[in-house]
């Protein structure tokens, strides 16, 4: 029975109660995001999440990223709360980072690309073909974990950061090649996170699959994490961690 408690709750609590048709999409590619790997299309996002997180309405607000397209995204924070008690955001093409660490001279947070900052009943989802792709290539390069000269890199970009989100649901997707750890759950109660694939060189510096600090109720299953650090690592603070059905290498396990 406790074994089929995680998978009871994740039914349970991260059931939406909106049929499809009530969805209302906030598509980036209406808020002239082009979706050709080259051209920044961060401010389309921000619209888009600016659309999706003050919308009233009854229905599901959704922030919609379109298939078989790539997204450039530089470093940005999705900030709530928003309207609704429950937001959607479904990715089904792929987000690529900058693949030049200069971006992020003079952003004060170096360890930023996506931030999603108290946001409520997020549901950040896919099909399955959904991508983050951080491109952590050229920051593994200038590590000092790897090699520690004069002006090497000891602090590199989180691919996504949930901080102080609440009730918080993330399913079938995939998180590659990020600079450093792959997800980091902050400060937040009531995370289900299922069905994921987490993917870097198995020598990359620091690039732990899932992080999770000073957190409560943490629910992890069904999920593929092969990086070059900890496959879920745990933070102080934190309690009530729940992790099955997890394949795991390489990687230095779970602690």
């Amino acid at each position: 029975m406790q074994q089929l408690l995680p998978a009871l709750l994740l039914l349970i609590l991260t059931r939406l109660p909106v049929a499809i048709e009530d969805l209302v999409a906030f598509d980036v590619q209406d808020y002239g995001a082009v979706g050709d790997g080259i051209t920044d299309d961060t401010q389309a996002f921000a619209d888009a999440w600016e659309a999706t997180c003050r919308k009233k309405a009854a229905g599901l607000p959704t922030m919609f990223i379109p298939g078989e397209k790539k997204f450039l995204v530089s470093p940005i924070i999705f900030t709530g709360p928003c309207m609704a008690s429950n937001v959607l955001v479904q990715v089904e093409g792929t987000l690529v980072a900058p693949d030049s660490p200069s971006t992020w001279n003079g952003i004060i947070d170096a360890s930023l690309w996506i931030q999603f900052k108290s946001v409520d009943g997020l549901r950040l989802a896919g099909s399955g073909s959904g991508r983050f792709d951080g491109r952590g290539y050229n920051w593994w390069r200038q590590s000092c974990k790897l090699d520690p000269r004069k002006g090497c890199t000891s602090l590199a970009p989180t691919e996504v950061k949930f901080v102080q989100c609440n009730d918080l649901a993330v399913s079938n997707l995939q998180f590659i090649n990020s600079p450093q750890t792959h997800i980091l759950i902050m400060d937040s109660d009531k995370v289900y996170i299922t069905n994921l694939s987490i993917t870097a060189p198995g020598k990359s510096p620091n690039t732990d699959g899932i992080h999770i600090h000073a957190s409560r109720h943490v629910y992890i299953q069904d999920t593929i994490i092969g990086t070059g650090d900890d496959c879920i690592s745990i933070g102080d603070r934190t309690s009530d961690i729940v992790v099955t059905q997890i394949t795991c290498g390489p990687g230095h396990g779970i602690r």
